[in-house]
């Protein structure tokens, strides 16, 4: 939409010739299929009254010329042109139609015409506003995305308090965030290799695998501390903890990449990739517990000296 906030704007030579630029820049990605607009009536009308010769298909070189011939179209019927153009002429409509896009597709499109608008319109181009599906598609995965980023790191910064209150020690507590985190990781790390898009059905990935790893790892933690509080040697407080809650965390484990694994039978292709990305993270979660936090314990010893 071309909202140029003065009345009968729209039928100067001058901006018809930089909307036509803008035009012909969109024609020219292969992601769009047709575009319609009123440069197409004048163009049409022109070459009609020149006897359909294709070299005056172009728009008029004067606003009395652009006048007549919107007048002209209006009294033949000229249905369509208050789809167009606004009563005032001071708003003027471009239509693109494009092949179905995803939403990485639609981001980098809008930002490629925003940055030609800006080099056409210069100033005047913040009053250029997108309308349609497909901008409210770009702007809702910006928004849903931030939100999203600013979930997880909520998500995250509220289970490490709580990580910290239960264990009763600070250094505990954000050692047992390592495991937790690194599944995300692994399963980001794994659509980057892949070249899974992380669109609106994979937004909230991240915050159902964190919240779903650290119930295991809660469990693995409270234990080892009730252990090393009796024996006071790691690897005997490990292998008491893998003994009582080792079982538990793998059953848990492989019920919820099951469950999880079941929307891969689905027809919607956002489910199949969901599906699949949480059984791949639950299975990470588990080796973290398994094999990451024993060595960061080991490593680290959170809990304090071990009795000589």
């Amino acid at each position: 939409m071309f909202d140029t906030g003065e009345p009968n704007r729209v039928i100067e030579p001058e901006f018809l010739r930089k909307m036509e630029r803008i035009e012909k820049f969109i024609k020219d990605d292969p992601r769009i299929s047709q575009t319609t607009s009123v440069l197409d009536i004048l163009r049409q009308m022109r070459r009609a009254f020149h006897e359909n010769r294709q070299e005056y298909y172009a728009l008029p070189e004067t606003r009395e010329e652009v006048s007549q011939y919107l007048l002209l179209y209006e009294l033949s019927g000229g249905e369509n042109k208050e789809k167009f153009l606004t009563y005032e002429y001071d708003v003027a409509r471009l239509t693109a139609r494009t092949r179905s896009l995803d939403s990485r597709d639609v981001e980098h499109f809008l930002d490629a015409v925003q940055a030609e608008a800006e080099a056409v319109f210069g100033e005047d181009a913040g009053s250029i506003q997108y309308t349609g599906f497909m901008a409210f598609l770009g702007v809702m995965a910006k928004r849903i995305a931030t939100g999203q980023e600013r979930s997880f790191a909520a998500a995250a910064l509220v289970i490490t308090v709580i990580m910290i209150l239960l264990l009763r020690s600070i250094r505990t507590g954000l050692i047992s965030m390592i495991p937790n985190i690194f599944p995300v990781l692994m399963t980001l790390g794994l659509m980057g290799m892949t070249g899974i898009y992380l669109d609106l059905g994979l937004m909230s990935v991240s915050a159902i695998i964190i919240g779903v790893a650290v119930d295991d790892t809660i469990h693995f933690f409270l234990r080892l501390r009730r252990e090393f509080a009796q024996h006071r040697n790691y690897s005997a407080a490990l292998e008491r903890t893998y003994d009582s809650v080792g079982r538990p965390i793998v059953f848990t484990t492989v019920t919820l990449t099951i469950g999880f694994s079941v929307l891969m039978i689905s027809n919607v292709t956002g489910m199949v990739k969901f599906g699949m990305l949480a059984g791949y993270a639950f299975s990470w979660a588990l080796l973290a517990d398994f094999l990451f936090a024993p060595a960061l314990v080991l490593l680290t010893r959170p809990l304090g000296p071990e009795r000589d």
